[in-house]
């Protein structure tokens, strides 16, 4: 018999259209939870839904939203359907790559919009939403841990990613809300030939302890076990899954 820990929880996972937010929710839904699809992309949502259900899982609802509007976190929860929710995973994200130097206010507000202030504001306005022993989780990097070219801000904004999920941690801690965050490493979509390529291997496992590229379902299921009840007394973390980045020498 297979286990469901997430049997008749919900789970909101933003960005969950395709690459890591839609294993993420197929990932959840194997494990039980009834799944809120977010994303600004409704044609992938609705193939999402798809694989879901084939698989035996139960979607919810989809909710269309661009997280790049001011107004995203308010329409979020306008058009949330359930009176409240269990898990909320904070996914939706984008990397333009661009130096210092080249980096204006037009493509600084778009990363801060999608990746810092929707996150910020969307669960400040679910956090009424999300049940007592609920759990938020939250994406970082492991390029925290390197210099990559062209990633200024895209990391910077991380680093307000895991100070926020520690401090969130410590001010809804009294509901036994759980707060965390993981930190992927290279993760293989499938989506750029490079991974795949001789140099990216080489670029990518040199300074990883373990010499197999990452797929989404290595994340998936790391933020799956964090939505269960075996991580309940597990607050305010950031967890790298990045195969031991920078563990090795170059």
């Amino acid at each position: 018999m297979q286990l469901q820990p997430l049997k008749n929880k919900i789970a909101l996972i933003t960005g969950s259209a395709q690459g890591l937010g839609a294993e993420i929710a197929k990932s959840l839904a194997e494990d039980g939870a009834s799944i809120i699809l977010h994303d600004r992309d409704e044609e992938r949502l609705n193939s999402v839904v798809q694989e879901i259900s084939q698989a035996g899982g139960n979607v919810l609802q989809l909710i269309s939203a661009d997280l790049s509007l001011s107004s995203a976190a308010d329409n979020i929860v306008g058009q949330l359907q359930p009176n409240s929710i269990d898990i909320l995973v904070n996914n939706a994200g984008i990397a333009p790559v661009s130096p210092f130097a080249n980096v204006d206010e037009a493509l600084f507000d778009a990363m801060a919009n999608v990746n810092m202030r929707s996150v910020f504001f969307l669960t400040q306005k679910l956090l009424p939403k999300i049940n007592d022993g609920g759990r938020i989780i939250n994406i970082s990097s492991s390029l925290k841990k390197t210099y990559a070219e062209g990633f200024i801000t895209y990391v910077s904004i991380k680093g307000f990613i895991e100070a926020f999920t520690k401090y969130l941690a410590g001010e809804v801690g009294g509901r036994a809300i759980t707060v965390n965050a993981i930190s992927p490493g290279a993760i293989n979509t499938g989506l750029n030939p490079w991974f795949e390529s001789a140099e990216g291997r080489s670029t990518l496992l040199k300074d990883q302890a373990l010499k197999t590229l990452g797929v989404p379902t290595n994340i998936a299921h790391a933020i799956t076990f964090l939505a269960g009840p075996k991580a309940d007394w597990i607050s305010g973390a950031i967890i790298d899954v990045d195969g031991g980045f920078k563990l090795t020498a170059s």
